[in-house]
């Protein structure tokens, strides 16, 4: 697929230039050239050569008129040129000029010379150098793309204008410099780079750059195919990567971007095939369109200070399985951890993969959403989205299945265009509008059910003059059964019943988290007092069904049967149930269906002569089911005894230590104890007796919220931190509790 796109990008670009390079009413004749007289009355412009030479002298005058200006396209596409020398009068070459010259080694420019248009020398591929001269004012842009054995170009003084990608694709560049008397260029500290010096934006490099550290901003196209680059390191004080700035460096592995970056344009880093990693500093706060797209990333993090994402992040991104976003984020999140971006203004899901579970709060599928997503398989829309927006599963090639719910309202433009594995879609009941090519191309389907809800469809269902196999069933009479008869597409009329107001039985509100499946195998589904079969008359899938919290159970009719049925149930963890998560022991003691509560720590599945269990931090949270819970307790004897544990951190969101927690862990040296605790208990840190250093964050603690001997036989010299607004109270309780007194209590 990406092969094929950059192909048929490459022939638009052909026939368009093809096209705009022959058409010219005006144009006289002079040999073998064609031409036409300027405003001036005294000079001409060559429009066109129709030679076939393959050493050149082109004239200075065509019929005692100067010859002046290089047309566009006149020299296009000349595979005999070889050699070619332009005359002294020439003040300028026009765009694509000299494109696709592509045996031409050798052209001498005139020292009369102010100007070359963009794209005048793309594609002459046998160019080794080129010497321009000192008059020179202006380069277009990418004008010696594609040069791919040029391997020196240096700008002159009187240059005050470079466009951009003035050398992409050049691969064979070893050097690239601007005259030190340029007042507007430079390439400072012979870096081989074009530098803009008033911003200090690096506006053209090459394969061998290296990037100075006073670059501010890495310019539009700047290393635009520049396929023998393999790794960038951007200095610290860049702020700004430019649209196209990396696109297509085909052999780009490794990129280092500092935390100084605060924009990436759009297409930066698209088709950069082999970068499979890269980490966006936390400066990141605008990501262009498409900026990823075609990349071999597996993974992206986006930080929490981005306010802006362009469309299609990861279009073609086949290898990404995770999306994360800061949860600091005030404009994007990844909610209930599903692998996608969620623009939380509106709900709109702008980004996902191929693991993405697309949340129930979700209200639309965003624009090139999961465009080319091929490792997609099946989706699930539930039934808060209201709109499937323009080509978000455009090209998704592989994906087989697609459960849309009730409540979708519209599907957008080439919503699943491209999509040749999809057989059988099933629009819901409620659907209104379904627009422009959404099926287009879906060259497998063979039925789409279309409810009598829909009022609109858009020209070209299946895609522009495509004949499909795919019939329509539809209702007699609706806007469905009169597009099928108009466009000439298959149909079939069945006397369809919708199950959307069934009774089912069989699926409960609640259910407990085993860490496995849930489901429900004695669904039970009713219609009109008929008791339908599974598989035969409709099918039953789940969603979410696997951690705490909000699961579904998505029922599809078949056959004579259409619609959909989506119920919720809750996942939840069991009050005073215990659970094993990272080999500890925690039992809940306050539960709610939305996964909040908290837990107590009973212990460990580690024996209590586990040499490997030497550190034990107790966080502020749990995660149990993909849910965090407070952690608030550590329950008596929960790790009483444990002969090698060296260091204990206890989180903030512990309210009580309970008694003999800890009494007897002999190799005890260091002790944290978070600002939330309030209750220790009797002997809760007894015979711990390496136990030297101790830091105290809490100030809650009384002579009756720590229990007796709670410190006794701790070391003697023990030192310990304590809050200085409790220095002098908790030198007299931990006394009081067994601290010896040659132990050190001291502020923190």
């Amino acid at each position: 697929m990406k092969i094929l796109k950059k192909i048929l990008c490459i022939c638009a670009v052909m026939c368009a230039v093809i096209l705009f390079g022959t058409v010219d009413a005006k144009a006289d004749t002079y040999g073998e050239y064609e031409y036409t007289v300027n405003d001036d009355g005294n000079t001409v412009t060559i429009t066109k050569y129709n030679g076939s030479a393959a050493n050149l002298i082109v004239p200075y005058s065509i019929n005692r008129k100067t010859v002046t200006v290089i047309g566009e396209y006149a020299f296009y596409w000349r595979s005999s040129l070889v050699t070619v020398k332009l005359p002294s009068g020439l003040l300028g070459i026009q765009q694509d000029a000299f494109a696709i010259c592509d045996n031409m080694s050798q052209i001498t420019l005139p020292s009369g010379l102010s100007f070359i248009g963009d794209s005048a020398f793309y594609k002459c591929e046998s160019l080794t150098s080129i010497t321009l001269p000192s008059s020179l004012k202006s380069i277009g842009g990418r004008a010696f793309w594609d040069c791919k054995v040029l391997s020196k170009l240096k700008i002159p003084a009187n240059v005050s204008n470079v466009g951009n990608g003035i050398v992409a694709g050049c691969d064979a560049l070893k050097s690239l410099s601007v005259d030190s008397n340029n007042k507007k260029y430079d390439s400072r500290g012979k870096c081989n780079a074009v530098i803009e010096k008033s911003s200090n934006t690096l506006i053209a490099g090459s394969n061998v750059t290296a990037i100075p550290s006073t670059v501010k901003k890495i310019g539009y196209d700047a290393f635009y195919e520049c396929s023998r680059l393999s790794s960038v390191i951007l200095p610290n004080g860049v702020t700004s990567i430019g649209e196209f700035a990396f696109y297509n460096c085909s052999n780009l592995t490794r990129v280092t971007l500092p935390n100084t970056v605060k924009k990436i344009g759009g297409d930066a880093f698209r088709w950069c095939e082999k970068l499979s990693k890269i980490t966006l500093p936390d400066s990141v706060l605008k990501l262009g369109s498409g900026a990823f797209c075609d990349c071999n990333i597996t993974s992206m993090h986006i930080p929490a200070n981005v306010t802006d994402i362009g469309k299609g992040l990861f279009g073609y991104c086949d290898k990404l399985v995770k999306v994360t976003v800061d949860e600091k984020n005030k404009f994007y999140d990844s909610r209930n951890g599903c692998n996608a971006i969620i623009r939380k203004n509106g709900s709109v899901l702008i980004a996902g993969c191929s693991k993405t579970v697309i949340p129930d709060t979700v209200k639309c599928i965003g624009k090139d959403a999961f465009e080319a997503c091929d490792t997609l398989t099946s989706i699930v829309i539930p039934s808060s989205v209201e709109r499937i927006d323009d080509s978000a599963f455009e090209s998704c090639s592989n994906l087989q299945n697609v459960t849309m719910s009730n409540g979708l309202k519209e599907i957008g433009d080439s919503a699943f265009k491209f999509c040749y594995s999809l057989t059988e879609i099933s629009i819901p009941y409620g659907v209104i509008e379904i627009e422009s090519e959404a099926f287009g191309f879906c060259r497998r389907l063979i039925k789409i059910t279309i409810p009598s809800s829909v009022t609109r469809i858009g020209r070209d269902l299946f895609g522009y003059k495509e004949k499909s196999d795919a019939k329509i069933y539809c209702k007699a009479g609706s806007t469905a059964y009169y597009y099928a008869i108009g466009n000439g597409y298959d149909y079939y009329v069945p006397d369809l019943i919708y199950i959307n107001d069934a009774r089912v039985t069989g699926i409960s509100k609640r259910v407990e988290y085993t860490g496995k499946l849930r489901t429900f195998p004695k669904i039970s589904v009713t219609v009109n007092g008929k008791t339908l079969t599974l598989n035969k008359d409709y099918t039953v899938k789940y969603s979410n069904n696997r951690n705490v919290g909000k699961a579904a159970v998505i029922i599809t009719g078949k056959g004579m049967y259409t619609g959909t049925i989506k119920r919720l149930f809750n996942i939840v963890l069991v009050t005073g149930k215990t659970y094993t998560v990272n080999n500890m022991k925690y039992k809940v003691t306050k539960v709610g269906d939305n996964g909040t509560g908290t837990v107590a720590l009973m212990g460990t599945t580690y024996s209590k002569t586990a040499k490997s269990f030497t550190s034990l931090t107790i966080g502020s949270t749990a995660t149990i089911g993909g849910a965090r819970y407070k952690v608030d307790a550590i329950n008596e004897n929960a790790f009483r005894n444990f002969r090698y544990l060296k260091k204990v951190v206890i989180g903030n969101n512990v309210r009580m230590v309970g008694s003999s927690a800890f009494k007897g862990c002999s190799s005890l040296n260091t002790l944290c104890i978070g600002s939330g605790v309030r209750l220790i208990g009797l002997q809760a840190f007894a015979t711990c007796k390496n136990l030297k250093s101790i830091s105290v964050s809490t100030t809650y603690l009384t002579s009756s919220s720590v229990g007796r001997n709670a410190l006794s036989g701790i070391y003697s010299k023990a030192v310990i931190k304590v809050p200085v607004s409790k220095l002098s109270a908790y030198k007299n309780l931990f006394r009081l509790r067994g601290v010896a007194k040659t132990a050190r209590i001291i502020k923190k």
